[in-house]
């Protein structure tokens, strides 16, 4: 009996979560140097809406299975309308879910432009999962993203930065020890 109990009461061990998403999102964009349809103010300066956007995302975990997890993600983003643009983003995941229905999570990289043209830049993103059932939430994120572009006559190294939000769908599986 007093094995059995030994066995019981000891720390479990590590457990691993693979997480698949599919969110839809938009954003704005600080500064609108192409003179956008979507600007939103009077200047090229001014904020300019992003186009609607698909992300589809996969990750992987590792750490206690009501705790702190490390891990990686994968992200592609596809532009809906506009011009035709994807961005591709593996990012550093840190994700906390504790005994409730909630997760929560941050990721760090970079952020690939594919198409129109290629260029790379830095991705944050902050987000939380509310459980409908062990398996299945609902997701939403707040993404920043910082990018580089070629110089013009007013700057030598513009820079772009984005932040959007999205909506979505997150499904977990979890791998208990």
């Amino acid at each position: 009996m007093a094995a059995a109990y030994r066995r019981l009461a000891r720390e479990p061990g590590s457990a691993a979560r693979l997480l698949a998403t599919l969110g839809f999102g938009q954003g704005l964009r600080f500064n609108n140097p192409y003179r956008l349809q979507t600007q939103l103010g009077a200047t090229g300066e001014s904020l300019s809406l992003t186009s609607p956007y698909f992300d589809l995302g996969a990750a992987a975990l590792f750490g206690p299975a009501d705790g702190l997890q490390h891990g990686g993600s994968l992200r592609l983003s596809i532009g809906l309308t506009g011009v035709p643009q994807q961005a591709f983003a593996p990012t550093y995941l840190i994700a906390y879910r504790g005994p409730g229905r909630v997760l929560g999570f941050g990721r760090l990289g970079a952020s690939v432009l594919i198409t129109p043209d290629p260029n790379v830049g830095g991705e944050l993103g902050l987000g939380v999962g509310y459980f409908l059932t062990s398996r299945f939430a609902l997701m939403g994120e707040l993404v920043g993203n910082l990018f580089y572009g070629a110089a013009t006559w007013e700057k030598q190294l513009p820079v772009y930065p984005l932040l959007s939000a999205q909506l979505g769908l997150m499904v977990d599986y979890e791998i208990l020890p």
